[in-house]
Parts: structure tokens; sequence; C-alpha cells
């Protein structure tokens, strides 16, 4: 008997443990809502905006100027975890006028998901126009 509860204890537990059955995101990529990948958005702080992708613990987000092949600088690299209760995430960034590449992937405790590269375009904001 004292081998049954035991059994029925330990299957329980395992059950109940979410950690246990983490879901696989190695074949999953984020859903961008924005920027769009070639969009063309003004100076100044831009939103970086996704939908949480389930499984995913956290995200990496990288931006960097005027690509990754090109790199002269890294506008970002973060590692950002979400509210629990979130249906979205977001990061925002003062960026100035120029070509931008940005990437994201989600990260769990079994791996890390498809990384996503977007280009933005930043244009100059004109004071005073008609």
């Amino acid at each position: 008997m004292k081998k049954i509860l035991l059994l029925l204890a330990t299957a329980y537990s395992l059950a109940a443990c979410d950690d246990f059955f983490e879901k696989d995101i190695s074949r999953e990529t984020v859903n961008i809502v924005a920027p769009v990948h070639e969009a063309i958005v003004p100076e100044g702080e831009i939103t970086f905006c996704w939908d949480i992708l389930e499984g995913a613990q956290r995200y990496r987000l990288v931006v960097v100027t005027p690509s990754f092949d090109k790199a002269n600088a890294a506008v970002c690299d973060l590692l950002i975890m979400p509210d629990s209760a979130a249906v979205s995430c977001a990061h925002t960034e003062r960026l100035g006028a120029g070509n931008y590449e940005w990437s994201l992937w989600g990260l769990s405790s079994t791996g890390t998901g498809k990384e996503s590269v977007y280009a933005i375009s930043v244009s100059e904001t004109t004071e005073g126009s008609d």
C-alpha cells in the first residue's frame, strides 16, 4: 500500500510541475506587432512590440545600426522578462535618423526560439512643417 501511495504522490508531483513539462520553443518565432519589417518611422522614441510566445520565459531584443552584417553600433542588447499576466510585450528606445536592424527571439530553460530579423528606417523629423 505504501508503494502505491508513494507512486501516486510522485505522479501527482510531476503532473503539477510546469517546469517538468515545459513547451519546446526551438521551432517557434515571436509574432511581431511593431515596427514591421522595412517600416519607415520618425526619429524619437520607437516602441518595439510583440505578442507573448507560449513557453518563452524571457526575450532577447537586439537593435544595431545600420545592419547586422555591417554593424557600427549596438543600440541595445537586452533580456526582457514579461509580466506573467501579459499578452504582449514592449520596449522603447530613442533612435536617431538612419537605418537599423533589430532581432528578437524567445528564451526558455530548455532552449531558444528562432531568431527573427527586421529592418527599419528612421527618418528625420522636421520642425515647423505645414
